[in-house]
């Protein structure tokens, strides 16, 4: 169990943006050993979100763990025939179908 202390400031700042009404893009970076991955799961306590890190892989299989995260959100299997990849690299993928 990990101590969660005083991070009002950067949960609010968080909150003020996810009850924006625009598009909003973030990127935490920092230090290593600081925080920022309990900061978001923190965040995203009650809130229907993912945390989806990303890793030394190649772009097809970031791609493909981020389809099974949002396949899990959504609940929805149909994005197993229409993969999200599919969106970014239409036409690039030669044992994958990107079939609409």
């Amino acid at each position: 169990m990990s101590i969660f202390i005083d991070r009002t400031d950067e949960l609010d700042f968080l909150e003020k943006k996810f009850k924006s009404a625009s598009a909003e893009l973030l990127i935490l970076y920092g230090r290593r050993r600081i925080g920022k991955t309990e900061l978001i799961n923190k965040f995203l306590e009650n809130k229907r979100g993912i945390y989806f890190l990303g890793r030394l892989e190649s772009r097809a299989d970031t791609l493909k763990r981020l389809n099974y995260v949002l396949m899990d959100l959504f609940k929805d299997v149909s994005l197993s025939r229409s993969p999200v990849y599919c969106l970014f690299f239409p036409g690039h993928h030669s044992r994958i179908s990107c079939q609409v």
